[in-house]
């Protein structure tokens, strides 16, 4: 359950088969992607489900033994794409691959082969080697997968590999990315040179549990994997590796962990991790390195690693390291306390660029077999922290045994140690030396002076660039090539620097130190605008750039001061030597010359003059530089009370010569008096715009008679004052004594005018300043119904002057009065689409004879109302007052028409509105015997227009006629008995009657002509079905016309 849980299973599907079952598992690896098979047999067991599982879903299900088929197309084996050797029965052997397009490779341990297992092995593995770049295989990912047998769950073999040799396998494929190897035996293999180098898409290589113990050699096995970042290399044998060359080089690994590793075999680490940029940690502890010869770039431009353990290395064997922590810009610390050196010929660039090291312990590191170490310490920087800043470290190479030592070129070039213990160093085979200790910007002191350098014949720059040091021991030197022996001291010309040599070597005696820009060493003076006694501009205590011993570098006190106390002479007349600069102390103690390079530069003064200066009784004397001026610092103030100095003369009438202080060169002692007038001064007299100026001698008054007359409209003059608010001191023009400029302001107290505001019947008197405003807030208010205000005028009338009591500025009692102005108002009369607006004064009519006239159609005028709807007030624009804008609007009623419907003598009268039909309801029925109704017409022959009650739209009274056709069929008519004569002496009545023919139903049938009417009528009386002559009843109606 465990293990199941461990893969976050949530299905799981039971296959029963007889009396046993077999239990398969897919198990999805969420890190990899990667499918698992799992087997279990046995009995049948209830399913367990521990509290990690409990919430994922079990499914238990009965299905047919079938063969497991895989779910990513990563897993999948298919026999055709392989050339396979079956001979061997159940074990099959595959020899090449015949899919050349393949591009995912599965190869189980155990494969199926229709109900029969087959266990897989490979002969090699050279069908996956690429053969240069035109070779068409574009693998994505390689699987070997060890599957456990369902005949015999105990047997889960791995595919056998017969090939001991699989170098390059895996190596420069463009596109592999997932390697995963674990089920490969290589247990015989003994050669993985290059096995996935250069395949720079890689990201997974898993190789977990790998049988390596007799692979002898893995140089360049991960070279340039530069897309992995994580390898499991834990639990390998690599007891019988000789050679891990260039192993990771280049790769872009973060960290290793190869601690658990046995290396008793191996013999070459050259490059191992050399280049591994991104590389952080690498767990060496425990390696045994006991055999290895060569350590060349082991580390180098590993620039990552931080700090490396190497406690457990032996190098007892070792015999080169060349460039072994080269570049390791980022390593703090290395552990070489378990090393070994005394075999190791070639140290060359061993820490060349290790730049961050805090600390560099290489009690450890012996030379007695070296014969190259140069470029050793290049540009190799230790760094300690002082207060927590860090300052330049130092290395212990004193016990380095140089003896067989042949080159040594630029061994501590640009390091940045200050100071180097080498003086016991024996240096009999060096012949190369170039640049040894050049550019050590740092280097204050080294001791070479028992070195013998007889065999040395180059060391050109031996000592350049070292801007430090200034004294070098060179005394046991014999320079016997001079002409590889160039620029030994040199130092760029902008940085020239002291040297002084010890040496009796001839070359170095009469060397060229001012070519390599190097000062000699103790003070110098410099005589600048003068010359010594011997005529020379400059003098050096110590002039040599050699010494042949120590003590000449020592100067006494008297000697120095001594030194100094001759002095030049100035070239200009005039003037002498006044000090140095810097200014020198008198010396009480000895000197040492290397600490003392001191150019000092002569500072001439002219001599020296003096100059009397008399003021009022007061003497003052001034010395200064001949030709040139006073310190006018030093010159006495000149101030008298009520006077102004005029100017320093050198008489004391003045009547001399005039003398600036600022100006005057002086060539002679000389004195001179200060020269005064009498102060006069300004009263200003301002009054508003005007200005007057009048002068006063110090201490007298102004002449009264020019004081300026003082008026201004509309104020009273008060008096003179130095403020122009007046609240300064008063100053009265015929008393004031006058001591300084001063300004005086005429002050006025200003008049109070009235203005009194009329409105009607009130009255508003207001006080205001003159040239001022009256107080807006004060102004009365001003209101009459009906009209607007207007302006404020100086007459009743208006006609005066209008007045704004915002900006008039009162000068005199003044009256204004309110003029208004009557309202207008608009009355707009709305008439349909039609709107007209006229004008009335308030309280006023409008003008009728304007008012528009009110027409529309079909309708009758009712009013004018101040709602459209007419709910609103009647307005009769010959009464009404307008006393605000109104808008009216004009009121109709529609006409109403009658329309008199005519059938024969049947007459009915209808009533319509304007432009709408009748009554359709109403509209009386029409019926004709032996007729068929065809209309109504506005005629009666039905010559007229043809209306229709339904549809005709009624736009004035009408009379219309029922229009009928005669029938097709007329009954036969039969005879009527002749009617008796009506007697001639029978009165005809004057009244009207009618003569009705009525059926039962009292329906009117025809009008019969009145009495008196001379008209010949045949009454037919017409029923359903049935014709009835004579049976009418004949009523005649008589009607009163009275």
């Amino acid at each position: 359950m465990n293990k199941l849980s461990k893969f976050g299973i949530t299905s799981i599907t039971i296959a029963l088969l007889a009396s046993n079952a077999s239990i398969y598992a897919l198990e999805e690896d969420t890190d990899r992607a990667n499918v698992v098979v799992q087997e279990v047999t046995g009995e049948v067991q209830p399913i367990e489900v521990d509290n990690e599982t409990k919430s994922e879903e079990v499914v238990v299900e009965k299905v047919e033994p079938q063969e497991l088929t895989r779910v990513d197309a990563r897993h999948t084996f298919n026999e055709s794409d392989w050339k396979i050797n079956k001979q061997q029965g159940n074990v099959w052997i595959i020899e090449d691959l015949e899919n050349k397009s393949l591009t995912n490779v599965y190869i189980p341990s155990i494969y199926d082969d229709n109900g029969t297992e087959v266990q897989i092995k490979i002969k090699s593995l050279e069908m996956f080697v690429m053969k240069g770049s035109n070779d068409s295989k574009r693998f994505q990912s390689i699987i070997f997968e060890s599957i456990a047998s369902q005949d015999d769950p105990n047997f889960k073999p791995l595919v056998e590999i017969e090939a001991t040799d699989i170098s390059r396998s895996f190596s420069n494929h463009p596109v592999l990315t997932n390697v995963e190897l674990a089920g490969l035996d290589v247990s015989n293999v003994t050669k993985m040179t290059s096995l996935f180098s250069t395949s720079g898409r890689i990201t997974n290589i898993d190789v977990t549990g790998w049988n390596v113990s007799n692979v002898n050699d893995m140089s360049y096995m991960f070279y340039k994997t530069q897309s992995l970042n994580r390898l499991n290399l834990d639990g390998w044998d690599v007891s019988k590796v000789t050679n891990m060359s260039y192993m990771f080089a280049e790769s872009d690994l973060w960290e290793l962990n190869l601690s658990s590793w046995k290396t008793t075999e191996l013999e070459n680490l050259e490059g191992t991790f050399s280049y591994t940029t991104k590389l952080r940690t690498i767990n060496l502890t425990g390696w045994n390195t006991e055999n290895v010869t060569n350590f060349t770039m082991t580390f180098g431009d590993a620039s990552g690693v931080e700090k490396l353990d190497l406690s457990s290395f032996d190098t007892s064997n070792a015999l080169t390291m060349q460039a072994m922590f080269r570049n390791t810009g980022s390593l703090q610390s290395v552990d070489l306390s378990s090393f070994d050196t005394k075999k190791v010929e070639n140290f060359s660039y061993m820490f060349a660029g290790a730049h961050g090291l805090n600390t560099l312990d290489l009690s450890t590191i012996t030379t007695e077999s070296a014969k190259t170490t140069e470029y050793m310490f290049f540009k190799t920087e230790v760094f300690t922290r002082v207060n927590g800043y860090p300052v330049p470290g130092e290395i212990e190479v004193g016990h380095f045994e140089m003896q067989n030592v042949i080159n040594a070129s630029s061994m501590f070039e640009s390091s940045n140690f200050k100071k180097l213990n080498v003086a016991d160093w024996e240096l009999d085979s060096l012949i190369y030396a170039n640049k040894m200790f050049s550019n050590m910007k740092n280097l204050e002191q080294i001791d070479v002076s028992q070195w013998n350098v007889d065999n040395v014949e180059y060391m050109s720059q031996i000592f350049s660039h070292t801007y430090q040091l200034k004294y070098i021991n060179l005394n046991s030197w014999k320079i016997n090539e001079p002409h590889q022996a160039q620029n030994l001291f040199f130092v760029n010309p902008g940085a020239k620097q002291p040297l002084v040599v010890k040496t009796t070597d001839p070359y170095l005696l009469s060397y060229n130190y001012i070519g390599d820009n190097r000062l000699m060493v103790g003070p110098t003076k410099l005589a600048m605008n003068g010359k010594f006694d011997d005529g020379s501009t400059s003098k050096r205590y110590f002039d040599r750039y050699t010494i042949q011993e120590d003590s000449e570098l020592l100067i006494t006190a008297n000697d120095y001061n001594s030194f100094m106390l001759d002095t030049p002479t100035s070239n200009l007349p005039h003037t002498i030597f006044k000090e140095w600069n810097p200014t020198y102390t008198t010396k009480t103690e000895d000197t040492e010359l290397l600490s003392d390079s001191s150019e000092y530069k002569a500072i001439y003064e002219a001599e020296k003059v003096n100059v009397k200066f008399v003021n009022d009784g007061t003497v003052t004397n001034i010395e200064t530089e001949y030709n040139q001026a006073v310190d006018g610092d030093l010159v006495p103030i000149t101030n008298k009370l009520g006077y102004t100095f005029k100017e320093w003369n050198t008489q004391l009438n003045g009547e001399g010569t005039s003398f600036d202080p600022e100006t005057a060169l002086i060539t002679e002692d000389i004195t001179v008096y200060a020269i005064y007038e009498i102060n006069t001064f300004t009263v200003t007299f301002i009054d508003g715009d005007q200005s007057t100026s009048l002068n006063a001698n110090y201490n007298q008054t102004v002449d009264n008679d020019r004081v300026p007359t003082t008026n201004k409209s509309g104020y009273t003059f008060k008096e003179w004052n130095t403020q122009l608010n007046g609240e300064g001191t008063s100053f009265d023009p015929e008393t004031a004594l006058i001591t300084e400029d001063m300004t005086v302001y005429a002050i006025y107290e200003i008049n109070t005018f009235t203005v009194t505001f009329i409105d009607g019947d009130q009255s508003t008197p207001l006080n205001v300043n003159y040239n001022q405003t009256v107080d807006n807030d004060s102004v009365p208010t001003t209101n009459k119904s009906g009209y607007t205000f207007k302006e404020w005028n100086t007459q009743l009338n208006g006609e005066g002057t209008s007045f704004d009591p915002e900006t008039a500025l009162i000068t005199e009692d003044i009256t204004v009065y309110a003029i208004y102005e009557i309202n207008i108002f608009t009355v707009t009369f709305i008439d349909g689409e039609q709107s007209t607006s006229l004008y009335a004064n308030y309280n006023q009519t409008v003008d009728n004879d304007h008012v528009p006239t009110t027409n529309k159609l079909g309708y009758t005028f009712k009013e004018w109302n101040t709602q459209l709807n007419g709910e609103g007030t009647s307005f009769d624009p010959e009464t009404a007052l307008i006393k605000d804008d109104i808008t009216v609007y004009a009121i109709y009623e529609i006409n109403t028409f009658t329309v008199t419907f005519i059938d024969g003598d049947q007459s009915s009268l209808l009533n319509a509105n304007y432009n709408q039909t009748v009554d359709n309801d109403r509209v009386p029925t029409t019926n004709k015997l032996g007729y068929t109704f065809k209309e109504w017409n506005t005629q009666l022959n039905g010559e007229g227009t043809s209306f229709d009650p339904e549809t005709a739209l009624i736009t004035e009274d009408i009379t219309v006629y029922a229009i009928y056709s005669r029938n097709n069929e007329i009954p036969e008519v039969p005879e009527v008995p002749e009617v008796p004569e009506v007697p001639e002496d029978i009165d005809t009545p004057d009244n009207e009657v009618n003569l009705e023919v009525v059926e039962e139903n009292n329906e009117v049938l025809s009008n019969l002509p009145t009495t008196g009417q001379d008209k010949n009528t045949n009454i037919i009386v017409l029923g359903t079905s049935i014709i009835v002559l004579g049976l009418a009843l004949v009523v005649f109606k008589r009607k009163n016309t009275n």
